[in-house]
């Protein structure tokens, strides 16, 4: 049988993500919520690590998004926010080369 991640362990207001996640939801509320109640979706199905994997580029995705664009709500965004977003992760220390791993966070690309 594998393990669950717990949804209270995405919720520890001592790990990064969780306090990471609560400066986003306050630049961007909805974005961030509707994020990680994907994340919580996720571990109904995924193994602990790749929720982590997902977790730590959602996170990534939302930083840019915050940083970059108007982008408030998952919806508002569009493939130009997509292409855009990937050109300034290719540029990003650690992402050089033809080929990138499938799972840039855990490559260090981001």
């Amino acid at each position: 049988m594998r393990h669950r991640r717990s949804p209270a362990r995405a919720l520890d207001p001592e790990d990064e993500s969780h306090r990471e996640w609560a400066v986003l939801s306050a630049e961007a509320p909805q974005l961030a919520a509707t994020m990680r109640r994907y994340l919580v979706q996720l571990t109904t199905f995924l193994a602990p690590r790749s929720v982590d994997v997902a977790d730590s580029t959602l996170r990534q995705l939302a930083r840019w998004l915050v940083a970059e664009t108007d982008v408030a709500v998952v919806s508002d965004i569009t493939r130009t926010h997509v292409e855009d977003y990937k050109v300034w992760l290719a540029a990003q220390p650690g992402c050089t080369g033809p080929a990138w791993p499938r799972t840039p966070s855990v490559s260090g690309c981001g």
